[in-house]
């Protein structure tokens, strides 16, 4: 994960900001940054970014990119619900606590999940049991199966700008987000365009499946790709205004929605 997400990310319990805690992180190849990509907070420099402030340049960027946190804890500034980084992917699902007890018992003194900020919400908008249904398909097909009868990324590209009428010079610096990207083939390969894109996936299996190949698809791109865990009926996204200002409409300049479970 890179810090560029804390700006980007909110608690799916209560939609409240994120506070980041790193546990493991190391340094990785990363093509020079255009210039600042968060527009509100830095995490890079921990600071509010806005009117009248410095915001951090070009070089910072870069370097900001380069760290991947392979490890870390995402607080919840509201209602204290914590979410793991397991893998270099946070996991914003409800239950994470529960799901993920192993890892909370190995990196942050064992603390048992917190059953208020959990909640009851309704079956219809979350249940344990959805992660396990979408997970089948990847743990019945390895890496590398037909989980689409396309398997030309190039093709499936040109087809994303046409079914979306937007040219490819459209995509340059802008900010995508996928919902439900399947094994992130596609997702991935956007950020050849120019994008930055945050792709969101219910199930495990597909998480850690495109977490794993999304160097092969978007190439030296690849620091611009953000995959994460979440429940699209609980948007772990920041959306209006937040703690910190950020509003979708400056955040998410260009949201394209692709719902495509098969990728």
């Amino acid at each position: 994960m890179k810090k560029r997400l804390v700006e980007l990310l909110c608690c799916p319990v209560c939609f409240a900001g994120l506070r980041l805690t790193v546990l493991n992180e190391s340094e990785s190849a990363a093509a020079e940054s255009r210039g600042p990509a968060c527009s509100s907070w830095c995490e890079h420099r921990h600071t509010s970014l806005g009117p009248g402030q410095p915001g951090p340049d070009a070089s910072e960027c870069t370097a900001c990119y380069r760290r991947e946190i392979a490890e870390g804890i995402l607080t919840c500034e509201g209602c204290q619900a914590r979410y793991p980084i397991i893998g270099a992917v946070p996991r914003l699902v409800r239950n994470a606590e529960a799901e993920y007890r192993e890892f909370f018992a190995r990196c942050a003194g064992g603390r048992p999940p917190n059953a208020s900020t959990a909640g009851k919400p309704s079956p219809s908008v979350f249940d344990a049991r959805s992660n396990e249904s979408f997970g089948l398909q990847w743990r019945n097909q390895g890496e590398g199966d037909r989980t689409w009868f396309k398997e030309d990324v190039s093709l499936r590209r040109e087809e994303f700008l046409y079914s979306l009428a937007v040219d490819r010079d459209d995509l340059r610096g802008a900010l995508i987000f996928d919902a439900g990207y399947g094994n992130g083939r596609l997702t991935a390969s956007l950020a050849n365009f120019g994008a930055e894109i945050v792709g969101m996936e219910l199930s495990v299996g597909g998480v850690e499946q495109a977490q794993a190949q999304k160097g092969r698809y978007a190439g030296e791109h690849e620091h611009r790709v953000h995959f994460i865990q979440g429940n699209v009926l609980e948007l772990p996204v920041r959306a209006g205004s937040s703690a910190r200002g950020i509003n979708t409409g400056t955040l998410l300049r260009r949201s394209l929605i692709c719902s495509d479970q098969q990728d």
